[in-house]
């Protein structure tokens, strides 16, 4: 919540059209993921509103309104995925085999 407040205020004060399309379209992407998709549609629209000019930023804008934004999944060595199922249960480890008796002395 403390990101969307932060990019609501950079809405409010910045002069920038390229910071001000931006802050719209992480505001959109914000609204996605916490699927509020008819705010995240007027962010994006927003966002093309503010005519900063560059690619990227048109791309953005267009690419949100056609599908909802999707965090991306992260992959982390050794880390499993919660939805993915549990690793098989390894074998119960065989205790090692007792040693000879030692033999009589003669």
């Amino acid at each position: 919540q403390s990101a969307a407040n932060d990019f609501s205020q950079t809405i409010r004060l910045a002069n920038d059209a390229h910071l001000l399309a931006w802050s719209h379209i992480y505001l959109g992407r914000i609204h996605d993921v916490q699927e509020e998709r008819d705010q995240a549609v007027a962010e994006y629209q927003a966002a093309l509103g503010a005519r900063d000019g560059q690619q990227d930023t048109r791309t953005a804008a267009q690419l949100g309104l056609q599908q909802p934004y999707a965090l991306p999944h992260r992959e982390h060595a050794g880390a499993q995925d919660p939805d993915d199922d549990p690793p098989p249960a390894q074998p119960p480890a065989t205790p090692a085999p007792n040693p000879p008796a030692p033999l009589p002395h003669p």
